[in-house]
């Protein structure tokens, strides 16, 4: 991987990115829009002694540099005023540009961080769909949108892939897609670095196999007009760029918006994601 790195991004580059894989990061957090104002969260919190500070490019985020204690028992936790989102994951949802009264799909949902940020960005007004094949991964979507109140989201328990054949009345019927696919991980090295040594060649080919499958199946769900947005929590090429410039070059009714490499060891940027936003040409 270092090696590869190094081809990506140069060699200075490439040893800030190593650097910043083996520090603590802070923790990220979204405030619900929902049910609270950051600067009443930033103060409560700075009040038990949890110091934060607001994120610069994050209108909901605050970055908890100390704390104490378990988590959950922070103050607003149990109220479902935040919830816990690394910085670059709070960037996609807003991306979709979703609307009060529009049918949004999620796929590969779980656990549920995206899904219920649309459903705060549409004021709960419209409907998310919260797609995952996993059962006891989809709970923790359950759990995480009736802690937030998140109540316009619908869960259902399928494979992606299989979304068109089981709902054949789909077939250009959402507003908005979100495609976070399954992915290598491996811009998220400082929070999971088991994937260092989980994580080889032979694996990420396997997983841009599955990238291109989600996307082939999932673009027909889109409506004219539409948007759909992909992404992943990974600095690999081949399951990024690669995989959206192939994916282009075989469907002409989709138009390229906007695509970006988040990086990690930039000072103000988290965790490594990559995000696309694609346009389907109205008929």
């Amino acid at each position: 991987m270092v090696d590869e790195l190094i081809s990506w991004k140069g060699f200075e580059d490439a040893h800030k990115i190593a650097q910043s894989f083996n520090i603590v990061r802070p923790i990220d957090i979204r405030v619900n829009k929902l049910c609270a104002e950051v600067k009443d969260v930033k103060e409560n919190l700075d009040s038990h002694g949890i110091k934060n500070q607001v994120i610069n490019g994050c209108p909901y985020g605050l970055e908890v540099n100390s704390g104490f204690g378990e988590l959950k028992k922070w103050p607003g936790y149990e109220e479902g005023r935040w919830s816990v989102q690394d910085r670059s994951s709070q960037l996609i949802a807003p991306l979709l540009n979703p609307l009060p009264g529009e049918k949004i799909l999620d796929a590969c949902a779980a656990p549920g961080g995206k899904s219920t940020h649309i459903a705060e960005l549409i004021n709960n007004d419209g409907i998310v769909l919260s797609v995952d094949r996993s059962a006891s991964r989809s709970k923790k979507i359950s759990e995480n949108a009736r802690r937030l109140g998140t109540n316009c989201l619908k869960l259902i328990l399928a494979d992606s892939n299989e979304l068109l054949v089981k709902y054949p009345e789909w077939l250009g019927f959402f507003d908005r897609i979100l495609i976070d696919a399954p992915c290598s991980g491996l811009g998220t090295l400082a929070r999971h670095p088991d994937a260092r040594w989980r994580m080889n060649k032979d694996n990420i080919q396997e997983l841009v196999v599955l990238q291109s499958q989600l996307l082939i199946s999932l673009a027909p769900l889109l409506k004219s007009g539409g948007k759909l947005v992909y992404s992943t929590c990974t600095i690999h090429p081949d399951e990024n760029f690669n995989q959206i410039k192939n994916f282009l070059q075989l469907n002409s009714d989709l138009l390229l918006e906007f695509e970006k490499q988040i990086w990690p060891g930039d000072e103000e940027n988290g965790d490594g994601f990559y995000i696309a936003v694609l346009n389907k040409l109205k008929n």
